[in-house]
């Protein structure tokens, strides 16, 4: 949805800036909801909790490093 209001603003306007600013609150509040989740049923330390929720992300971005150094070789 964000992505359609940065659309809708336009290149280089002062309102796509702001919608873009506002995803870091927006994937930070994700996170501590995930890692909540995690620490909540796994009943591990919020630092654990918190690994483990930006497993996923980090698990793309390798594949993803991947495939760029691959295409790149």
């Amino acid at each position: 949805m964000l992505s359609v209001v940065e659309a809708i603003a336009g290149t280089g306007s002062v309102a796509e800036s702001v919608v873009a600013w506002l995803t870091l609150p927006l994937l930070v509040w994700f996170l501590y909801l995930t890692a909540l989740a995690v620490h909540t049923v796994f009943e591990v330390s919020p630092f654990v909790a918190l690994a483990l929720a930006m497993l996923p992300d980090a698990v793309l971005l390798f594949l993803l490093i991947v495939l760029l150094v691959a295409a790149s070789l």
